[in-house]
């Protein structure tokens, strides 16, 4: 059996109850408590996904929700089993799932901005063919948010299902990697202002900065694109009805697995020359590692996301030395962050 959570990874049927079993647990506490109906489990959770599709391919819908929904039951029992007890209701073709929060409660704790980081780089390493890498990843995520009391959206993100949509793409290609299958999706450019739809093989997916990337070849462009998973609009596709196999994942797909900085998501048009601190510099070439370089005293990057690149310079507190248009986008963003403040003053 092909692990749900990678490429390539081997899972006994023990192995695979047990990451269904505790990715249920893990949704559901999540939830704080709240029913979740059983299309939410399947989108959600891709080992659930995977016995609704695998049926629904056999006999259509109502053979596979009943599949489903057998599924889950047998989970159920398995979890009540060990002194988990989840919460069913309603009548079969409504069942809903809960599971109170009494006695999973953790202790509190209290993490610095430094330890959250840590946490946020241990989801960036996790290796996806790491059997329980999809409730391993919820938790650490849901402890993050949990404990992030300052208004600091890279790690309230990270907590990723506060957006139900991003968190069931991240499941379809989850699935589709898992399954090599190509996707389709309707896609929102920045740069081009425009949105179009993008047929793309699927390598791997990246958690940097609490945003989610997907990295692939793009089928239209012939070459490999990354794509931020906010940006897609509607729903992620199969552009086959192959079960399996559309295409074969690079060798060193692993080196795509890493998405650029935020002003590189399109191919780099332009090079820009910041002038920062030395401390700056040396924070910076550490963060984006081959995207930002030394020239002298400037900073030097390539860039296609010219409003993104003059963000960046902002929260750096550094001068643009060229080119003049991004130049003219600091000192816009600086203008208005004066007009924000004038009345505060």
């Amino acid at each position: 059996m092909h692990n749900a959570y990678g490429r390539g990874g081997i899972l006994n049927r023990n192995q695979t109850a047990a990451a269904r079993q505790l990715s249920l647990a893990a949704y559901l506490l999540y939830d704080g408590g709240n029913f979740r109906d059983e299309a939410s489990i399947r989108r959600n959770l891709p080992l659930y996904g995977s016995v609704y599709e695998a049926s629904l391919e056999k006999g259509g819908g109502e053979l596979a929700s009943d599949a489903l929904r057998k599924q889950l039951a047998r989970d159920v029992d398995a979890l009540a089993g060990v002194g988990i007890r989840v919460v069913a209701e309603g009548a079969s073709e409504g069942r809903r799932y809960s599971l109170p929060a009494e006695g999973f409660s953790p202790a509190e704790v209290e993490l610095s901005v430094e330890e959250r980081s840590v946490f946020a780089g241990a989801l960036r390493a996790l290796r996806r063919d790491f059997p329980y890498a999809g409730p391993l990843r919820l938790a650490i995520a849901n402890m993050i948010g949990a404990v992030s009391t300052e208004a600091d959206e890279a790690f309230a993100a990270i907590a990723t299902r506060h957006d139900e949509n991003v968190a069931r793409r991240v499941a379809v290609l989850e699935r589709a990697i898992s399954r090599r299958k190509r996707v389709r999706f309707d896609y929102f450019s920045i740069s081009r202002d425009e949105t179009s739809t993008r047929e793309v093989e699927p390598h791997s997916l990246s958690l940097v900065d609490g945003v989610w990337y997907v990295s692939g070849w793009d089928t239209n462009r012939e070459a490999v694109r990354q794509f931020r998973m906010s940006r897609v609009r509607g729903l992620i596709k199969n552009a086959t009805r192959k079960e399996r196999g559309d295409f074969e994942p690079p060798e060193d797909s692993s080196r795509h697995s890493e998405p650029r900085a935020p002003w590189q998501l399109e191919e780099p048009e332009k090079t820009a020359h910041i002038k920062v601190s030395e401390e700056t510099l040396d924070a910076a070439m550490h963060a984006y590692p081959g995207v930002v370089e030394k020239d002298g005293d400037d900073l030097v990057t390539g860039y296609s996301g010219e409003r993104q690149l003059a963000g960046w310079t902002l929260s750096l507190g550094g001068e643009v030395v060229s080119p003049d248009s991004l130049k003219g986008r600091v000192i816009e963003g600086l203008e208005k962050i004066a007009e924000a403040h004038r009345d505060t003053v």
